[in-house]
């Protein structure tokens, strides 16, 4: 259906020094989000669906805990906790979705997608090579992800479009765990006022999962590799990037791997 978004926001950060070599880094951020949908023909269905609206008030903030090891590295333990407000389409939809070859059907009901997330990540921030290693977990109560639920509507006995051939699935909200973690190395070549180059290799990767059925969660990207080249001359920076995505394995029910 038509629909019309709105939202404000305000947010702040903080660095509070504890020691010489310690730091306490905090921040926040809150929102105001509105969502108003239109009443629409639904055709094939008795009752068009009615004009609807929510409105959301997500609250997030963060925490973290900087330590510098030596004047090079720097360890950092972070704390967050992050709310998101449902969008028009996770709210309101219902029919065929041409990008997914999919019948999707929202759930007015839902609420703020809520969660905790907690990450440790080294760094070494001097020097000619660089570079960062991190790992996180999330733990959401309540996670907005799209559920199977058999197949879409034959609205043809009513004036519509046959939509069975089509697989349906539900915005739902469920608990869920993301497990992840993230590598940069970069090593600079040149680094002056007016020139740089370098050369960065990165890699990263992530599992979620459903906590109450240690299902997958779909459509999460998988691992990937890459290199890039980098640089800066005459005023204009460039970057050239190579990426491998490794094979998708930890698949949601009816979807297929990656390769």
């Amino acid at each position: 259906p038509p629909t019309r978004n709105a939202a404000t926001a305000a947010f702040g950060s903080f660095v509070h020094t504890l020691a010489p070599d310690q730091r306490l880094r905090y921040g926040f951020r809150v929102e105001r989000a509105q969502v108003k949908s239109s009443a629409w023909s639904h055709v094939g269905l008795a009752v068009d669906p009615a004009a609807d609206a929510a409105s959301f008030t997500p609250l997030s903030f963060a925490l973290a805990w900087a330590r510098d090891l030596d004047t090079s590295w720097t360890s950092t333990l972070s704390l967050t906790r992050t709310e998101r407000a449902p969008n028009q389409q996770e709210l309101f939809a219902d029919g065929p979705h041409i990008g997914t070859d999919a019948y999707e059907v929202g759930d007015r009901t839902l609420g703020k997608e809520q969660g905790f997330g907690l990450e440790w990540e080294l760094a070494k921030v001097r020097g000619p090579v660089s570079g960062s290693f991190s790992v996180y977990y999330n733990r959401f109560s309540s996670f907005i992800t799209l559920q199977g639920n058999g197949l879409g509507p034959d609205l043809t006995t009513s004036g519509g479009d046959d939509h069975s051939g089509l697989g349906r699935y539900d915005f739902v909200a469920v608990p869920a765990d993301f497990f992840g973690s993230e590598v940069k190395v970069n090593f600079q070549f040149v680094d002056t006022v007016a020139s740089k180059r370098g050369l960065e290799w990165y890699g990263d990767f992530v599992r979620a999962s459903q906590r109450d059925t240690s299902e997958a969660l779909p459509r999460i990207s998988p691992g990937r590799i890459g290199a890039a080249l980098h640089g800066l001359a005459s005023g204009w920076s460039w970057r050239l990037d190579a990426t491998y995505h490794l094979a998708q394995n930890h698949t949601a029910p009816d979807e297929t791997r990656t390769a």
